[in-house]
């Protein structure tokens, strides 16, 4: 039987050890970590670093967090100019000096962090996934009552479009926020009433009237309804793009929050 040598005494580390989750905040992709490595007897000395990849690259970035020390630690990483932050793979591994060379006494490949844009539990208003299979940059879609910001991750159309260099936020929020609004005050099921108030809410900060939204207000002419629907929407996404600006415009969707959501 053939027998593999570990001339290190590497320690192959459990993904216990390691918390690692990718948050999106103003427009920026940061990764927190979280790491406990009091039960192995490391050398208090020796370096902890990380690895950052994409997904399907061979490309990666290396940071430095610190020395073991108590083998306890957190640190926060801006991912943002990664490839495809999003899809990061982390090699997480403890480094020591041995006698004039640099060892790698602790190891965690292939460890993919959590993404909060995908869970559903997230708090932002504005919900946005890549999806793989996505012909075009991107589309609004609407599942169960709630408008969902679907980007491609074909090619890097994703990563393109999140930079925050790019213009993401000139070229697709406003028009992002004018279909929504269009679909809200058209919406006449409110499958998700607590989705459809916070949108509401937002437009008429936003400067929309309120009684855009009442369903119950009888036109002559239903065209009426429908063209003050049309001329509404380019109000509103006219004020949300020069009220935020090119900075603000993310950070003001992904903040707006609903209690008890």
């Amino acid at each position: 039987m053939l027998q593999k040598l570990n001339y290190t005494k590497r320690i192959d580390l459990p993904l216990d050890c390691l918390n690692a989750q990718i948050d999106i905040s103003s427009s920026a992709f940061l990764l927190n970590l979280e790491w406990n490595l009091a039960s192995y007897k490391f050398d208090p000395d020796a370096e902890i670093w990380i690895e950052v990849k994409s997904a399907g690259s061979y490309d990666y970035q290396r940071y430095l967090l610190g020395r073991v020390a108590s083998g306890l630690g957190k640190e926060i990483i801006d991912i943002t100019n990664s490839r495809d932050p999003i899809t990061s793979r982390l090699r997480y591994k403890v480094v020591q000096n041995k006698q004039g060379k640099r060892l790698i006494v602790g190891n965690l490949d292939n460890f993919i962090p959590r993404t909060p844009v995908s869970e559903a539990d997230s708090k932002s208003i504005l919900k946005i996934k890549r999806d793989s299979l996505l012909n075009v940059p991107w589309i609004v879609q609407y599942t169960d009552g709630e408008p969902l910001l679907v980007i491609s991750g074909k090619e890097d159309v994703y990563s393109i479009l999140r930079d925050p260099k790019s213009t993401f936020e000139f070229s697709i929020l406003a028009e992002v926020v004018r279909q929504i609004f269009i679909w809200r005050a058209e919406d006449r099921e409110l499958i998700n009433e607590k989705i459809s108030e916070a949108w509401k809410s937002f437009f008429i900060s936003q400067g929309a009237d309120d009684d855009i939204f009442d369903s119950d207000i009888l036109y002559a002419d239903p065209e009426d309804r429908k063209q003050n629907v049309l001329d509404m929407a380019i109000i509103v996404s006219s004020n949300f793009a020069a009220n935020h600006g090119l900075n603000k415009a993310i950070k003001l969707l992904s903040n707006s929050t609903m209690d008890d959501q």
